[in-house]
């Protein structure tokens, strides 16, 4: 019998698609820094995982209670740190970077950072009137400034420029 809100809740796991993710995975495993190889072993497995169960918690990434167990006692092992676990990603993404022989675009998504020191002024602008040949404009500034006002924008934007230099 399998009580509501347990793991075996969870939505299906899915296979590894292909061959290529999982050569991926092991690439980005191999160059990982850990004391014991036991350790990378365990890691190995949580990787996989996770990766089949991508996007689920711990218990529901985990097939069953003794794994589950394993993970949480895998982060707390004070053998293992933030830079064992990213040591091998880092290498992986250095070796893309260096294969590539054009631009590089780097997606960063913010929105579940917090920057509580800064005080964020946005700043909103509209064009008057509609072009007749296309739509207005909207500009949106966000600045580091403590401003009421946009005369005061305006003027603590011009003072920031002169100690630049510019």
């Amino acid at each position: 019998m399998i009580k509501k809100g347990t793991p075996s809740d969870s939505p299906p796991r899915h296979p590894m698609s292909s061959e290529n993710e999982l050569a991926c995975l092991d690439k980005e495993h191999a160059a990982c820094q850990f004391r014991d190889e036991r350790l990378k072993k365990r890691f190995r497995l949580l990787l996989k995982q996770f990766w089949i169960s991508m996007g689920q918690s711990i218990p529901f990434a985990c097939p069953d209670r003794a794994n589950t167990k394993a993970a949480y006692r895998f982060f707390a092992n004070d053998h293992v740190c933030e830079q064992d676990i990213l040591s091998g990603h880092f290498e992986a993404t250095r070796e893309r970077f260096a294969g590539s022989n054009g631009p590089i675009l780097i997606l960063q998504d913010t929105t579940t950072f917090s920057y509580p020191a800064l005080s964020l002024t946005v700043f909103h602008a509209l064009e008057r009137e509609e072009p007749i040949d296309r739509k207005r404009i909207e500009w949106k500034l966000i600045a580091d400034l403590p401003v009421a006002s946009r005369w005061e924008a305006s003027l603590a934007s011009a003072l920031r420029a002169k100690d630049m230099g510019n």
